[in-house]
Parts: structure tokens; C-alpha cells; sequence
């Protein structure tokens, strides 16, 4: 048994797709390695063209994104109807600190509290999604 929930199955989504659904949250999960064990941070994103922008403070989790392996975990859920997607984005991070590259995009007020100045850039290595759907036979 997958653990696909009755009546429903798992459908794989387009790269095209996975890129459209990542514009339409304004957060998500940023996977980095932290002293050698892994860890998960809630962080604001946006999608800029094929690579997406991450904001983040000074600590140890600007420090895991730079220059390493992340993944970024986007995703939508509706517990009642038992349907949703979600998004993976596997690639390694990189510190932006060029402004210019930075005017095109929609840099509204973050979502969390502190001193988030810091973007880091992901560029993928592998972009996939599934979304549960109901099972029509």
C-alpha cells in the first residue's frame, strides 16, 4: 500500500506547472544541512524566472545556503476534500548581493519577523510536484 488516500491517486505535475504553483504561495520549507544534520525553516520565496529567490536573516541559515546542496518544499492541502500538490525544488544556493539583480522582483514586506535582508538564490538541479487528485475509473 502508497498511503494514497482512498478514492484518490498521484498525479505527476509538469516542470511548466511546478513553476506556476510555486509563484502562487508566498512561503515555504528550505531544507539545508546545519552541522551536519538536517533541518527545516519556514522562509519567505519568490520565483525569479526558472530559479527562485529565498529571504533569510544572518545566521546559520544563510550560512547552510551558500554554496550547498538545499531543497525547497512548497505545497497546498485541502485535509476535507483530500486534495492538494506539492512542489520540490533540489539545487544549490547561492548569496545574492547585487541589488540590480534583485529590482525585478517583488520584494513586498516578509512574512516573518527580523532582520531579513539576505536573499539567497536556488538554482535547481531538479524541479518535480504531484497533485492528489480523485481516482475516476
Amino acid at each position: 500500500m502508497d498511503g494514497t488516500p482512498k478514492g484518490r491517486r498521484l498525479v505527476a505535475l509538469s516542470e511548466t506547472e511546478c513553476w506556476r504553483l510555486l509563484a502562487t504561495r508566498p512561503w515555504g520549507h528550505l531544507a539545508v544541512v546545519v552541522a551536519g544534520h538536517p533541518d527545516l525553516f519556514a522562509v519567505d520565496h519568490r520565483v525569479d524566472g526558472r530559479t527562485l529567490l529565498i529571504r533569510t536573516e544572518e545566521g546559520a541559515k544563510l550560512r547552510a545556503t551558500s554554496g550547498a546542496r538545499i531543497a525547497f518544499l512548497v505545497e497546498e492541502i485541502d485535509e476535507v476534500a483530500r486534495e492538494g500538490w506539492t512542489v520540490l525544488v533540489a539545487g544549490y544556493g547561492e548569496e545574492v548581493f547585487d541589488p540590480h539583480r534583485l529590482e525585478a522582483v517583488d520584494l513586498d514586506e516578509p512574512l516573518w519577523t527580523g532582520d531579513r535582508v539576505h536573499w539567497v538564490r536556488i538554482v535547481p538541479i531538479k524541479v518535480t510536484g504531484r497533485r492528489l487528485v480523485p481516482h475516476v475509473t
